[in-house]
């Protein structure tokens, strides 16, 4: 007879753990990851994890090895923008480029909008421009003539 499965007990004790810590992140994104993280600050920290849940230390290998497991916390730890396991960790270079990226993005998108208005503009004083040269024509032609100072009071 085989062994059974660890996987449901870890699930039981991690999943109310996950939960809680990501509501508590949503509800104040802007103090960090709830879950523990390792020193860089950018990827979560499994051991400490396991000692959170009370867990023997033996278990941390589980997280590893079980795919149910591994994706449910990864899936928690990228919400919280934390590298999950088996990841790279989210580096400061990394960020700073997202960042500049996204300001880049951003500096393109209100120059794309900043040409629509000038060219919008170009086109109204396109045909302002024309409007007025038809008028000017038709008074060359009729002999008509203009008035180009104010009126004087007598």
């Amino acid at each position: 007879m085989g062994r059974a499965t660890i996987v449901p007990a870890l699930l039981a004790r991690l999943e109310p753990r996950l939960e809680d810590a990501l509501a508590r992140y949503r509800a104040a994104p802007q103090a960090g990851p709830t879950l523990p993280r390792a020193r860089g600050g950018g990827k979560l920290n499994i051991r400490a994890l396991v000692r959170d849940l009370a867990l023997p230390p033996s278990w941390e290998q589980h997280f590893y090895d079980h795919a149910e497991v591994k994706t449910l916390v990864n899936a928690v730890a990228r919400e919280m923008q934390l590298a999950g396991i088996g990841e790279p960790p989210v580096s400061k270079a990394a960020n700073a480029a997202a960042a500049r990226l996204a300001a880049a993005s951003r500096a393109q998108s209100r120059q794309a909008q900043t040409a629509a208005e000038m060219a919008a503009e170009n086109a109204m004083l396109r045909e302002r421009v024309q409007l007025l040269e038809a008028r000017l024509a038709f008074l060359q032609e009729s002999g008509l003539l203009i008035r180009t100072e104010g009126i004087r009071p007598r």
